[in-house]
């Protein structure tokens, strides 16, 4: 790909379906996808100038959007669609500028709470159908886990935090690791890492910098499994009965990597919970928990295409191989962009 020849164009479209290519007075664009956050953010700065007679800032207003699109080779494709949610005139003796920011149609779920009945055997595809419903978004492409769930309530939760807890527990059963993402007017639920086109990035080649990073300061090797001691009385009537003590007892210890030292968390096992389920609910945090936090970050020439939780294959000093993009900023108008991944094994 020859990165100097790849065409931006930024379209306003206003409410009364106007669109208004404003590309040429553009003096910063960017476009990201940050870990932990399910929408798409721009932020676009311009020359608040005379537009059609108007000047920009009356016509670029909160609730119009922003349409992004590139040209590479002869295929054009738009790779972001965010409503504007900021607007920001600035004047000064010498500069008359506008900011804007906006976020895609995912934001309304970041943003918003709900309450959410999962009814026993209500597949992830129906739930997510019918969340998405009541924010009238649709689906484009559904590849994403069709796992039979059991009963569960979420209570005053974010509405993303719905969407990505359902897409955890399915994977935590079997199916793959899914995301969801905007695609125009609609959405797209897919297994990370599907895209069919691979960048290869490469030091020396096409890497302007890179960083790699193990931080081992959080993790945790020993989960201490404790429950409250019993002992059994004898009732008036002459029944036995076990009473439970608020004294705890330690009745299991599950140890992980240990060379990093003893970073002990505890577990108290509940009434309901059998040592069984304690010593796997503690197994569970030592996987989530029990590795060291490692973190890479490229900057290259910009791929407006590239996405988050896409794959891509790098080749630096510390580390040759694929990795995930966890989150990815598109500098347009520099035309380079930034990627933080973590390593990927493909299948």
């Amino acid at each position: 790909m020859d990165y100097s020849k790849i065409t931006y164009t930024v379209k306003l479209l206003r409410a009364n379906g106007d669109k208004l290519n404003i590309t040429k007075i553009i003096t910063a664009a960017s476009v990201e996808e940050n870990e932990g956050e399910l929408a798409q953010h721009s932020s676009v700065t311009l020359a608040n100038v005379k537009f059609n007679g108007k000047r920009i800032s009356s016509l670029a207003k909160p609730g119009c959007y922003l349409i992004f699109t590139a040209k590479v080779g002869e295929t054009t494709s738009e790779f972001a669609r965010t409503k504007i949610t900021e607007w920001s005139p600035t004047r000064s003796a010498t500069s008359d500028t506008l900011q804007l920011g906006g976020y895609d149609i995912l934001y309304d779920l970041q943003a918003s709470e709900d309450n959410k009945y999962i009814s026993k055997g209500l597949t992830t595809k129906a739930a997510l159908e019918s969340l998405f419903k009541k924010w009238k978004i649709k689906i484009n492409t559904y590849k994403g886990p069709e796992y039979a769930n059991p009963k569960k309530a979420y209570k005053n939760k974010a509405v993303s935090d719905i969407v990505l807890s359902l897409l955890r527990i399915a994977k935590k059963h079997g199916s793959a690791d899914c995301f969801i993402r905007s695609n125009k007017t609609k959405v797209d639920v897919l297994p990370k890492g599907s895209n069919e086109e691979i960048y290869w990035f490469e030091e020396g080649k096409n890497i302007l910098s890179s960083k790699y990073s193990i931080d081992t300061s959080n993790v945790i090797t020993v989960v201490k499994v404790m429950g409250h001691e019993e002992k059994t009385v004898t009732l008036k009537s002459g029944k036995k009965k076990k009473k439970r003590l608020k004294k705890l007892k330690v009745e299991a210890i599950v140890k992980g990597n240990v060379k990093y030292g003893k970073r002990q968390k505890i577990y108290t096992r509940t009434g309901s919970d059998s040592l069984k389920k304690a010593k796997k609910a503690a197994q569970q945090i030592l996987d989530q928990d029990g590795s060291p936090t490692t973190s890479m970050t490229i900057q290259v020439p910009d791929v407006p295409t590239i996405r988050k939780w896409d794959v891509v294959h790098i080749k630096t000093r510390f580390y040759n191989g694929y990795a995930l993009v966890k989150s990815v900023s598109h500098n347009i108008t520099g035309r380079t962009m930034s990627l933080t991944l973590k390593k990927y094994k493909m299948k």
